[in-house]
């Protein structure tokens, strides 16, 4: 009896259609999670899963703010503890007066905070754990 394991994440492989995609200049929606995780799609292709560490999420940021899709110096398999992922950059990113929206919801029934990152090649979406700390963050923030 063969035992048959399914094959390794090809992080590598993600990071080359992301660029791709980048070099076609597409519009990205990107979804990111605390793993750190993002997962991109747009009109051709959703929910392609692309591991991140500090200089990819760099690299991101860069092409959605200025449609460049150079990827110098990033290394999809390097991989970088990033806790509290989503929080720290959505907060890099109000520090930095980036255009932020929150999603309306009904507080008694969403755990969670959801809010988009408009930027002039895509959008983040951030799905927050709804905590007291984050909500005074937001409100002090004008979001």
């Amino acid at each position: 009896m063969n035992i048959i394991l399914p094959p390794a994440y090809d992080n590598e492989s993600a990071h080359h259609q992301v660029k791709q995609l980048m070099e076609q200049k597409k519009n990205l929606s990107i979804r990111v999670d605390d793993t750190p995780c993002a997962w991109i799609s747009n009109s051709d292709m959703s929910r392609l899963k692309y591991m991140l560490n500090t200089a990819s999420w760099n690299w991101i940021i860069n092409y959605l703010e200025t449609g460049n899709p150079d990827d110098f110096k990033v290394f999809p398999l390097q991989e970088e503890s990033l806790p509290d992922f989503q929080t720290t950059v959505l907060k890099a990113l109000v520090d930095k007066k980036h255009k932020i929206y929150r999603i309306p919801f009904l507080r008694e029934t969403q755990p969670y905070i959801n809010l988009i990152a408009v930027f002039k090649f895509g959008k983040i979406y951030f799905r927050i754990r709804l905590t007291d700390p984050i909500v005074e963050y937001l409100n002090s923030n004008n979001i």
